[in-house]
């Protein structure tokens, strides 16, 4: 591929990368019995990275209306004022999933905005390109995915359904459960004396009646605090529950994203509490690689979510994720090439969440593009959301 030049027929501008996203601070697990710690089984690892350089990647000019279509739409471009003007020289092939075959070679039409490409034919299903040949040796392409039946996605409610209770409390898990919330995250920490708690901030300042940082503070001070109060009066002497009591507290069927703040010893007694409670088909560990090598070393079978320098999709982090053998990744950032990147480590087993969004677009976005679980702070509208795509409540057959 060549470099566009400054003189080229079309202008080529880097697309936004940055996409709405919450404050930063597989499917849906299944009833599970004791399990045997296993090594996971080695996977091949590729590498060669799926993303493209920048300056030829993003066109803003040329898009396509969706990244993922059902089978029997349209796969459908769209053209700005400038790449209309210059349409009669670009070349554009439909290619299948395998890259080597043709599907349809359509002309542009100057005097089109919108423009259909391609009916997709009833069975059809992976990832396929729109690849753009466009002057001076330029090539893009734009991934895209094609779907019969219902997506593999679902809802993950951050720190639980923190807008209508507070965060990281038993009244937010009980209602993500309630609303049927596929997956739920909340963050582990320890206390002064070791017990495991479910706290976002190194301080209780923000979210408690008290102050000072979890660390300095024993269990017995903690768990003395109002960590409801400060959502609304009807919360009350809300308590900060224990890593236990959310276990507890969430059915096995939905999936649980452990967060594990910076503490001695937090990811080893973590997965002892996991085990204890017969839960490795539920739980994951959202952890940096020394956490989940500290965990491997209890458990080598515990589902690790690799959190360490976490990046959006062009970069080396899926390429990472991979080569450690998570079981998720938490991809954070927009680029065009995500449907790419995404089937890419679907193909190596790693289960796709995305941090995160709270705007209905931005959610269609992620689903087309075969992400899993998207985070939200917005439970209900992800929820409808995912009902436009036949997807239902983690409740649903209750």
């Amino acid at each position: 591929m060549h470099v566009v030049s400054t003189i080229g027929l079309l202008a080529l501008l880097l697309a936004p990368t940055s996409a709405n996203v919450l404050r930063h601070d597989s499917d849906a697990g299944r009833s599970s019995d004791r399990r045997i710690c296993l090594a996971p089984p080695d996977k091949p690892v590729e590498a060669t990275a799926v993303h493209e350089p920048r300056d030829t990647r993003h066109l803003a000019g040329i898009k396509l209306t969706r990244f993922g279509y059902p089978a029997g739409d349209d796969v459908t471009l769209v053209l700005d004022e400038p790449a209309r003007q210059k349409a009669g020289a670009i070349s554009v092939r439909v290619l299948d999933p395998g890259g080597g075959k043709v599907l349809a070679s359509p002309r542009l039409d100057p005097g089109a905005s919108e423009q259909k490409l391609w009916r997709i034919p009833p069975a059809t299903t992976g990832l396929h390109t729109v690849r753009l040949d466009l002057p001076g040796g330029i090539t893009r392409d734009l991934p895209f995915n094609v779907w019969t039946g219902i997506p593999k996605a679902g809802a993950c409610a951050h720190r639980g359904d923190r807008a209508v209770a507070p965060e990281n409390t038993l009244p937010a898990i009980r209602s993500a459960v309630a609303k049927g919330a596929h997956q739920i995250e909340v963050d582990v920490q320890t206390s002064k004396d070791g017990h495991l708690v479910i706290m976002h901030d190194p301080t209780v300042d923000r979210t408690t009646n008290g102050k000072g940082n979890v660390a300095d503070l024993t269990f017995e001070h903690l768990r003395a605090l109002d960590a409801g109060s400060w959502k609304g009066p009807r919360f009350k002497g809300a308590k900060i529950p224990t890593f236990r009591e959310v276990i507890e507290t969430v059915p096995p069927r939905i999936l649980l994203n452990c967060h594990l703040k910076r503490a001695p010893g937090v990811a080893a007694k973590a997965t002892r509490l996991i085990l204890e409670m017969h839960r490795l088909d539920q739980c994951f560990l959202a952890c940096n690689a020394d956490q989940a090598k500290e965990a491997r070393a209890v458990c080598p079978s515990i589902k690790i979510c690799n959190m360490t320098k976490q990046r959006g999709p062009e970069s080396d982090y899926p390429d990472r994720t991979i080569a450690m053998k998570a079981a998720f990744i938490q991809i954070i950032g927009w680029s065009d090439s995500m449907p790419a990147v995404v089937d890419k480590l679907h193909k190596h087993g790693v289960t796709v969440n995305y941090f995160g969004t709270n705007e209905a677009d931005m959610m269609r976005r992620l689903i087309d593009s075969g992400v899993n679980y998207p985070l939200t702070d917005n439970l209900d509208l992800l929820l409808r959301v995912l009902a436009e795509y036949g997807v239902k409540p983690a409740n649903a057959e209750e």
